[in-house]
């Protein structure tokens, strides 16, 4: 009788397993957006330029555009507002360190900081938003 509970109750943990695990993969497929960076958009002048370095919270909430608008709002002699964002899902700040230095690829945010032409590299503000939830990690 114990077995015949132990196994029924690993095949529900199991089955919960896979149902959190397709929820989880729906989210990540449908909500949360893909990293976009724009280097296109990072060659040209503007009154200001702001780069946004971090993770979901900064790519899904477009909080590059938001202070863009805020920034335009606030300031009337800024009348363009560059904002342009490296933020993938996910990212730890030693993750973008990574980026930085990976010279064999040359990821967009080395492009942005390094690599690039001098107006892709001239940055007014650079803002880093750290990993959200790092402070529950081990």
């Amino acid at each position: 009788m114990l077995r015949r509970i132990l196994i029924y109750g690993l095949m529900i943990l199991s089955a919960l397993t896979l149902v959190i695990t397709a929820v989880t993969m729906f989210f990540v497929a449908t909500v949360l957006k893909p990293e976009r960076v724009d280097l296109e958009a990072a060659e040209r002048p503007a009154d200001q330029r702001f780069l946004f370095i971090g993770n979901s919270f900064t790519n899904n909430n477009d909080l590059d555009q938001m202070v863009a608008s805020l920034a335009e709002a606030v300031n009337p002699a800024w009348n363009d507002v560059l904002a342009v964002r490296a933020a993938p899902n996910g990212y730890r700040l030693v993750k973008h360190v990574a980026d930085v230095e990976n010279a064999a690829e040359n990821p967009p945010l080395r492009q942005l900081l390094i690599t690039g032409s001098d107006i892709m590299r001239n940055w007014d503000l650079v803002m880093i938003q750290g990993q959200s939830q790092i402070m529950a990690f081990n």
